[in-house]
């Protein structure tokens, strides 16, 4: 696979070390910045990297929710390797009483547990969580399966975000955290996270701080971040309240977070409402004070950090047309400026990225562009049977024919193509130093006069006599004319009477009068690198004299001449900003495929077959005595050994290990038995307002008069019509099932690299 670039930084040879962070650089870090896509799944939603199997874990729920998957994609090359079946549930349409079909229990969350092996994924419009085995992909827990009395009262009403940290499961609801035993899946304790009214909302993408024992939780549509004390969970929350945004009077909206030690900053997006207040905070980490916001406009989502070379990406969900500068940022955390920006794709359509993960192979984003035409996917179900259908199109649900006030009469909607969306690989490489932009603020001059020539009368020059330091000196003058009046004279500029040059030379500007006689100059400010000025004789409250003169550069010229006393005056401020940041544009890869499909009831079948030189052992019974060996060389006389009886020698050749098991998938149909009803503040999946193709920004009010949840803020939202989670498209290719191998890596458990988000 080809790596292209879609944009880059001029390299610098310059070796300055960029400021800490808060100190105003006038140097600042190039990057290199390579963009690759290819197409992924449909309805993306989020993420999870594996640091043990070195596996991207992707949720898919696409609009209707007929179609959907839990997918293990290769983070190196973005093949999708594994798409794992979803259970299948009942599907009361809008407006109805009873099932009219089925559909699957929507994936949007994900968190990964590489202690023991499994991906946990938030159905968010099934109210359950679904446990999988890593290395499988078998199905090994869900709170679909628990007594009713006993899931009702866990209260998992619209599952958001599921993060895995010390042995335990954080799943995110409204109002509270619902935490289980990662290993047993037992039920430990629920964390009430409602705000300081106690009003409970979406609880958004959660950042766990291992390393100082703090988990931070936002609160979706208010300034607040609870902090959670992971040595002592019976400990109160703490309340963070943010400030930032650009118009205090617009809604706020917190949605994720990454954490950055090395800097000791915080990250918090904010989706904003109306493209205002959208954007990322940058905090102190120590106090939560605001270091600097950074509004974005659209929908700012997901961001993740890259902390061993202070990168932050974040995800912009606006999917407008024209947002050519919306996508995904890459910011620079030591200087807080904006890098580069990765917007359209190569097919021009907008991103509207909804998750991103950092990776060892560069940072990964999902969009939901619906960039691609699917083709034949192996996860969709038909809506009438339940039953798993490989197709290239999808009947999401049922239509009222009835007239109004009518009992409902149902039929079902047309098919329509599977569209996918984009997942992109963005790396980027620190590439030296490059200066930034320069800019002096203008200062106005003042005391403006018109000094005529002693000479001349009617030759005169106009300008300011309180000249602002460091700034362009500017004059007009009119009436310079030759002798006879047939032209306009050259007239000679001086600084203090001929002691000063510049760039050289005591004639500052040499300035040819038009036919009018009219003129206008702008004489450059003496400094100690463009003049032979002493440090000091031109700053605020010095006095200086600019003349002009004409008569000998011109022949039949006149001559004459004028003094203008100036006093210089303090100048506007110079700042230094970051260079423009760059835009870059992602180059397709091929298509390759949705991989193995797994049956998640059963998972991959592991089988152990012997390698192709193994040899099968001899069988040799107890009593039997091996004949001696003839000789092979009638001159060779040696003599058989004195125990000439004992058995023959049998060589211990080897046997098959583990991590070269063969892995087979099973084919066919399946159909999944259970059952579970949408949220209860979500539609019913029927196609209608708020299904899985609702953008992923977490709406979840209880209150009336507060918005409706969303599925998954950075991920799937979905429960109101204003969170609306994008839809992508997905470029056409056959899936395939069958038998595999693959081989099994030995190893123990690995630290995950951050938290991975959730519908």
């Amino acid at each position: 696979m080809a790596l292209l670039v879609g944009g880059t930084f001029a390299p610098s040879a310059l070796a300055a070390q960029a400021p800490a962070a808060g100190q105003t650089p006038t140097q600042y870090r190039s990057f290199q910045v390579q963009a690759q896509q290819t197409q992924g799944l449909p309805g993306q939603y989020q993420a999870g990297y594996s640091a043990k199997n070195d596996a991207l874990w992707v949720t898919s729920s696409a609009w209707g929710a007929v179609t959907g998957t839990l997918a293990k994609v290769n983070p190196k090359t973005m093949k999708i390797e594994n798409t794992v079946s979803m259970d299948v549930v009942d599907s009361i349409p809008r407006g109805g009483t009873t099932p009219t079909g089925h559909r699957l229990a929507t994936p949007y969350g994900v968190g990964v547990d590489d202690a023991h092996n499994t991906v946990w994924v938030t159905n968010t419009l099934d109210d359950s969580i679904t446990v999988y085995d890593q290395t499988t992909m078998k199905k090994v827990f869900t709170t679909r399966d628990l007594p009713q009395g006993e899931r009702e009262a866990l209260g998992m009403i619209h599952p958001r975000e599921v993060h895995v940290a010390r042995g335990m499961a954080f799943v995110g609801v409204r109002g509270q955290v619902i935490v289980f035993d990662a290993g047993t899946y037992k039920h430990l304790k629920t964390l009430k996270l409602a705000d300081v009214q106690d009003r409970q909302f979406a609880v958004m993408n959660s950042y766990f701080d291992e390393k100082d024992g703090k988990a931070y939780f936002p609160l979706r549509i208010t300034r607040q971040v609870k902090v959670v004390n992971l040595n002592n969970l019976d400990e109160a929350p703490q309340t963070l309240t943010l400030e930032g945004g650009e118009d205090s009077s617009a809604t706020f909206m917190p949605s994720d977070i990454a954490v950055d030690h090395s800097l000791n900053e915080m990250y918090v997006t904010s989706q904003g409402k109306d493209g205002k207040n959208s954007g990322v905070g940058i905090y102190d980490l120590s106090t939560g004070a605001l270091k600097k916001w950074i509004e974005l406009g659209g929908t700012t989502l997901a961001v993740d950090n890259d902390e061993e070379h202070d990168l932050v990406y974040v995800t912009n969900f606006d999917r407008a047309k024209n947002s050519r500068d919306r996508g995904l940022y890459v910011l620079d955390g030591k200087t807080q400026n904006i890098a580069a920006v990765v917007s359209q794709n190569p097919m021009g359509t907008a991103f509207g990225v909804n998750d991103v993960v950092a990776t060892p192979y560069g940072a990964i984003t999902l969009d939901k562009s619906e960039a691609y035409l699917a083709g034949e996917v192996p996860f969709t179900i038909d809506y009438t049977t339940g039953q798993n259908r490989p197709s290239a199109t999808e009947i999401s649900g049922v239509t009222n024919t009835a007239a109004k006030g009518e009992d409902p009469v149902w039929k079902l909607k047309d098919a329509t193509p599977i569209k996918a969306d984009t997942i992109t690989k963005v790396e980027v490489t620190e590439n030296g130093m490059v200066p930034g932009h320069t800019e002096t603020a203008q200062v106005e001059a003042t005391e403006v006069k018109t000094i005529a020539t002693r000479q001349d009368a009617n030759a005169t020059v106009t300008g300011a006599t309180v000249l602002p330091q460091g700034q362009g000196i500017k004059f007009t003058g009119e009436g310079w004319k030759v002798e006879d009046g047939s032209a306009g004279s050259t007239v000679v500029a001086k600084y203090d009477k001929n002691r000063v040059s510049v760039n050289g030379s005591t004639e500052i500007a040499t300035i040819q009068a038009d036919a009018n006689g009219k003129w206008e100059a702008t004489l450059p400010f003496p400094t100690a690198e463009n003049s032979n000025a002493a440090a000091g004789t031109w700053d605020p409250g010095t006095k200086h004299t600019i003349s002009f003169l004409s008569g000998s550069s011109k022949d039949g010229d006149k001559s004459r001449g004028v003094n203008v006393e100036v006093t210089i005056a303090a100048g506007g401020k110079t700042e230094v900003t970051a260079p423009e940041a760059q835009a870059v544009r992602p180059m397709e890869v091929a298509f390759q495929g949705y991989g193995t499909y797994v049956d998640s009831t059963k998972g991959l079948e592991m089988k152990s077959e012997p390698r192709p030189d193994d040899k099968a052992k001899p069988e040799v019974k107890p009593d039997e005595k091996a004949k001696p060996e003839e000789k092979a060389d009638a001159k060779n006389d040696a003599k058989p050994e004195k125990d000439s009886t004992a058995a023959p020698e049998v060589k211990n050749e080897a046997t098959p290990t583990s991590d070269e098991q063969k892995i087979s998938a099973p084919a066919g149909d399946r159909k999944d038995s259970a059952e579970s009803a949408p949220a209860a503040d979500a539609p019913r999946m029927d196609g209608g307002q708020g299904g899985p193709g609702v953008a992923s920004n977490g709406n979840s009010s209880a209150q009336p008069q507060a918005q409706a949840p969303a599925v998954n803020s950075t991920r799937a939202k979905s429960d109101s019509p204003s969170g609306q989670l994008a839809y992508t498209g997905a470029g056409g290719i056959g899936w395939m099932i069958g038998a595999g191998a693959i081989a099994l890596a030995a190893g123990a458990t690995l630290v995950v690299l951050r938290r991975r988000r959730t519908a």
